[in-house]
């Protein structure tokens, strides 16, 4: 029951990662845009996370699907996903109210709603990299 599930969620992860990075990769303009209306205090580098941060979410995401490849995606997901965690609380707490910007166009979420899928996506890829801690061991 715990590999089914575990292998579920990782899915799910998977999916979330590959349609936030297709969105942006869609739309590399409309997600300077939302970057900007984050107020974030590093605007030059706004052109290159357009183009590389739809890539990386893409790869991460298709990694999951590798036995092989799956650990070291949940290590580059984990912080990825710390760091959005920061952005969005770091505008929320600036009074902004904005999409995350996630999903491009696509979908739009609340910034609150955006953090708890971002506790979720943390739990599950703790949960998997424990797993994958204790299996290496024994």
């Amino acid at each position: 029951m715990k590999k089914w599930l575990l292998w579920l969620l990782t899915a799910l992860v998977s999916l979330v990662f590959i349609v936030a990075g297709m969105s942006k990769f869609a739309s590399p303009e409309n997600l300077v845009a939302q970057l900007h209306a984050l107020r974030l205090p590093v605007a030059g580098l706004f052109p290159w996370l357009a183009l590389w941060l739809p890539i990386l979410e893409i790869l991460l995401g298709v990694a999951l699907w590798f036995k092989n490849w799956r650990t070291a995606a949940w290590l580059g997901i984990l912080p990825l996903t710390i760091l959005f965690s920061l952005v969005i609380t770091w505008a929320w707490l600036r009074g902004l109210n904005v999409s995350c910007g996630c999903f491009g166009d696509v979908l739009h979420f609340s910034m609150p709603a955006a953090l708890l899928r971002n506790v979720v996506i943390l739990a599950v890829g703790s949960w998997a990299l424990c797993g994958s801690a204790r299996r290496a061991r024994d």
